[in-house]
């Protein structure tokens, strides 16, 4: 168990755990984690915590197969200026590690924001909060469980 499945376990929300050997990832770790398991890049999600020039840590889920666009999360959030949080400052929010981020179960509630390209679909997968292990679930779940905000958010 991990923060993340807790969570969904008390929420009541359907969900499959998936797991694959991690084993000595390259660091893309959303990407490993699609090669793996032989799931649709395009359904797998990168949980990406950044920064916006003030201090305020935000979440961004896009597809590993495509890259976050720093400046429409910016303009979305209504901030200035963002970049990608240092890893002391990721662990120290979530209580995950790099490659094990998810954006469920954190320990502290962040502002969330979820790439429209996933709206559609029945499934989306993201991080269980451990490398090596993935979760399955319906995007409109996965909003209402971050309290996600649908927004364009790729390049």
């Amino acid at each position: 168990m991990t923060p993340a499945t807790e969570t969904l376990e008390k929420a009541g929300v359907n969900f499959s755990l998936l797991n694959y050997d991690a084993g000595k990832e390259n660091g893309d770790y959303g990407r490993n984690a699609a090669h793996a398991l032989q799931l649709p890049p395009q359904q797998v999600l990168k949980t990406l915590i950044v920064e916006s020039d003030t201090g305020k840590l935000l979440v961004a889920l896009v597809p590993v197969d495509r890259q976050l666009n720093m400046k429409k999360l910016a303009r979305t959030a209504a901030l200035k200026k963002v970049a990608l949080a240092a890893a002391p400052r990721v662990s120290s929010a979530t209580g995950y590690v790099i490659g094990g981020v998810s954006p469920i179960g954190q320990k502290l509630r962040l502002d969330t924001f979820i790439s429209d390209t996933v709206r559609h679909l029945d499934v989306c997968y993201v991080s269980a909060g451990r490398r090596g292990w993935e979760l399955a679930l319906s995007p409109s779940d996965l909003l209402t469980v971050t309290r996600g905000k649908w927004a364009d958010l790729t390049t």
